[in-house]
């Protein structure tokens, strides 16, 4: 039987965020006989993003693998609660997407490391925020006058529905701090207290110009919690059309009016539009952003399908 050795010089084993695969060598496909079960890499193909493509001898003729992209390549930002890698008081969160500006937090933890539900959370009170760099930094990064797509893993606690003040999911607004600090922002979070006499688990988005909400609204799943629910969002800014998610399927199109939003926003994470309102009282799992870009609908179910599984769904 042949030893086929595998060399440091065609390995690559530690790409980040990716299942451990190999790299095959570059050069020109293989153009001899081939035999059942030959794999080579043909370079006068792409795939997916890649300059070249993996194919397989069936017996009879060369087919090719295709290759599958992670759902949040090429995202702007990620918070995946994966990177800290040990329980206890959490200062900091890092954003491992493409605009990598860390996340400073204040009264979060990190849990679940190494269990089969990783996650940060708060316990309910005013002080419970988190911070793309910090409360002042604001840039166009996170301008919502673009097309934009923002999501995120919730699991909001049963221990506080009379509390009015919502557990904000992800927040871009041009202000943070004030009582009217709401204007011109971009906004998803969920219901805190019971509608109908019960814990029902709702989804809420509001695009504003200005104090004035040009294309919101809200998704009633009648789900109670807690749980954990997977919100999304996304937005065409040329028809100012807001597509609102649930647990991967599509639930509501609003279609707004004005100019909504801000060129220069600040980028926050579990935490209303003012600094007295009291946060906390939620778990949250992976959460992203594609500035610039409107995700479709298949592109939402396959980041759904990729990581219900980290929170049990």
């Amino acid at each position: 039987m042949a030893l086929t050795k595998v060399i440091t010089g065609v390995t690559d084993l530690n790409q980040a965020q990716s299942t451990n695969g190999l790299k095959f060598p570059t050069g020109n496909a293989f153009a001899g006989t081939p035999e059942e079960g030959m794999i080579r890499n043909d370079q006068s193909q792409a795939s997916e993003g890649s300059a070249s493509t993996m194919q397989f001898y069936n017996g009879t003729a060369w087919k090719n693998f295709v290759n599958v992209g992670l759902p949040l390549a090429n995202a702007s930002f990620i918070l995946d609660p994966k990177t800290i890698t040990s329980d206890g008081s959490i200062s900091s969160w890092v954003d491992t997407g493409s605009i990598g500006r860390n996340f400073a937090l204040a009264n979060y933890s990190k849990a679940g490391t190494g269990g089969s539900i990783e996650y940060v959370t708060s316990s309910y009170g005013s002080g419970r925020t988190a911070f793309a760099g910090s409360s002042s930094t604001s840039s166009t990064d996170y301008s919502t006058q673009q097309d934009f797509t923002i999501g995120t893993f919730m699991n909001v606690s049963s221990s506080y529905q009379t509390a009015i003040a919502y557990p904000y999911g992800i927040r871009m607004g041009p202000a943070y701090g004030g009582a009217s600090d709401y204007a011109s922002e971009f906004v998803q979070f969920a219901a805190r207290y019971g509608w109908g006499g019960g814990l029902d688990y709702y989804s809420y988005s509001s695009f504003r110009e200005g104090t004035t909400n040009r294309a919101g609204g809200y998704t009633l799943s009648q789900q109670p919690y807690p749980s954990w629910k997977f919100i999304c969002h996304t937005v065409n800014w040329s028809t100012k059309t807001v597509k609102m998610y649930f647990n991967g399927a599509k639930i509501t199109t609003v279609v707004g009016s004005g100019t909504p939003g801000s060129t220069t926003n600040i980028l926050s994470l579990g935490n209303g539009y003012t600094a007295s309102e009291a946060n906390g009282g939620v778990s949250l799992g992976i959460s992203f952003g594609f500035m610039g870009t409107e995700k479709s609908e298949s592109d939402i179910t396959a980041i759904w399908n990729y990581y219900k599984g980290d929170y049990g769904l």
